[in-house]
């Protein structure tokens, strides 16, 4: 009975440190939970400042120094005697 006894307690001290809901697995998953959150909160602001941008560009309350910016950058356009860095 005794040998029966500590058997079941290895058996579930071993599924609660290395089962599938065991504690290591809980702390692999609250990191991936973290690991997400950080990439929302990344991926939150870059939505904001795109909206920014969007709100920008409507016609009702066009920024003109982005409008300008937004020319240079897409159509390649630059004033006479300018230059512009390869990629930029």
């Amino acid at each position: 009975m005794f040998i029966i006894g500590v058997c079941l307690c290895m058996y579930f001290s071993y599924h609660a440190m290395y089962g599938k809901r065991s504690i290591f697995h809980v702390m692999d998953v609250q990191g991936e939970i973290a690991l997400a959150q950080a990439e929302l909160n990344i991926l939150k602001a870059e939505r904001e400042a795109l909206e920014l941008q969007v709100i920008n560009m409507r016609t009702s309350s066009l920024h003109i120094d982005l409008l300008e910016e937004q020319v240079r950058r897409i159509l390649g356009y630059k004033y006479p005697g300018e230059f512009s860095l390869p990629g930029h």
